[in-house]
Formats: structure tokens, sequence, C-alpha cells
């Protein structure tokens, strides 16, 4: 997979996960808007997309877990 920020005007990062949600990287320093395509050199199942600076205030590294919580509608 390869991203841009084309249209996109806040700075992310993208963390990347295996196939069991585990992080095997995280693509930093998005620049808004800029046409560049980035990716991680090796091959991930998902990406989740988070406001630059959520990585390191959260404290992911690689082998972490992402686990994703279902809540009820409000």
């Amino acid at each position: 997979f390869t991203f841009w920020m084309k249209n996109t005007f806040i700075p992310l990062e993208i963390i990347c996960l295996d196939h069991n949600y585990k992080v095997i990287g995280v693509i930093k320093n998005m620049v808004p808007e800029s046409l560049k395509s980035r990716t991680l050199e090796k091959p991930f199942r998902y990406a989740i997309e988070v406001n630059k600076g959520t990585v390191k205030a959260n404290n992911i590294k690689n082998g972490d877990y992402i686990e994703f919580i279902e809540t009820d509608k409000l």
C-alpha cells in the first residue's frame, strides 16, 4: 500500500498492522497536501490513520497489539 496526503489538511501518522492487529511499523511525518507517495518497506494488512503525535503520546511501538472495542451508538 502507498499513501499520500492530497486534500488532507492536517499532519498524520499511519500505524501499519499485520493480520493479527500487531503493529509492524509506523509511517511518520506525513506532510499535509503532499503528493509524495509513502509506504512501509514491509507488507502489512491494515492501516490506521491518526493525528501526528498520537503514536508517541500513547507509547505505541512495533510488536504492540491494537484492540478494537465496539461501543453502542449514542
